[in-house]
This record gives structure tokens, C-alpha cells and sequence, in this order.
């Protein structure tokens, strides 16, 4: 037997329903209504709903394809208010691009100096440190030593 049919609301609901009031509170989203079923439940151990059903076949149909389509999407996570301050920023950064907005020149060339296709790759090993985006923006970090593992 699916969890489903154990549930206490199988005798009441049905797929593609919609609670849209609770005990007299309108219901926005999904994290509204189970607050609302959860503190009603544990405080008078009963709730009263209101549900909204599609009767015409068209709607029936239409709440079907929506079920569908919330079913095929990746789930959304909601981020902190911190770590979209964080991404905003990366963001920014971005779209301005390397030094600022100043667009640096690659290490592949087709045509230039060697037209004939044959692509070298010149490694210089001038600079030992590299800058990673990260969120300890205003904080010192500490020097790793070079022997370190």
C-alpha cells in the first residue's frame, strides 16, 4: 500500500488540490500551509481547510500538466541573506571582467606570429601566487609555506 493511501488526508484529498485557507488564513505557499497545519494540529489537534479542485476536464488536465512541470524542475534552494550578498558581489566582479574590464589576450592565437595552425603553449612561471575568488573579502589571511603539505 503507497504512502499515500496511509495518509489522513486520502479520504479528503486528492492530487492536483489546493488548500487555500486555513483556519480562516489565507494560504501564499507551501511553507505558509504546513506552518499553519503543523501549530493547529499540535494546539487543538484538528484544522479546517478550505481546498480548491478542478471539476471541468480542461482544468483537471491543466492542474495535471502543472503537477508535471513542478515534478521535472530541479528543486530551488533558498540561500542565505550572506551568501547572496557573496554571489552578488562574484557576480559584479564578473561582468567587469579581468583588471577591471580590461580584456587580457590569450594564450592560443590563430594567425599572428605562427599562421600555419601549429599552436604552442608558453607556460611562465613568473607569478607564484594566484588570486581564487572567495568570501574573505576584508579579512587577512595567512601566508601557507611553500614546503607546506
Amino acid at each position: 500500500m503507497g504512502d499515500a493511501l496511509r495518509s489522513l488526508s486520502a479520504k479528503s484529498l486528492i492530487a492536483g488540490d489546493r488548500i487555500i485557507d486555513i483556519n480562516g488564513v489565507p494560504v501564499s505557499d507551501k511553507d505558509v500551509a504546513r506552518d499553519l497545519l503543523l501549530k493547529s494540529l499540535q494546539k487543538t489537534k484538528k484544522v479546517s481547510c478550505i481546498v480548491e479542485r478542478a471539476c471541468s476536464d480542461d482544468a483537471i488536465a491543466l492542474a495535471n500538466a502543472a503537477l508535471l512541470a513542478s515534478e521535472l524542475q530541479p528543486p530551488s534552494v533558498a540561500m542565505a541573506s550572506d551568501i547572496r550578498d557573496i554571489v552578488a558581489r562574484q557576480r559584479e566582479k564578473m561582468n567587469k571582467g579581468p583588471a577591471g574590464g580590461l580584456k587580457k589576450g590569450g594564450i592560443m592565437r590563430k594567425g599572428g606570429a605562427n599562421p600555419t595552425g601549429n599552436m604552442k603553449v608558453q607556460v611562465v612561471e613568473e607569478k607564484k601566487e594566484h588570486i581564487i575568488a572567495s568570501d574573505n573579502e576584508g579579512k587577512a589571511l595567512k601566508k601557507v609555506a611553500a614546503n607546506a603539505k
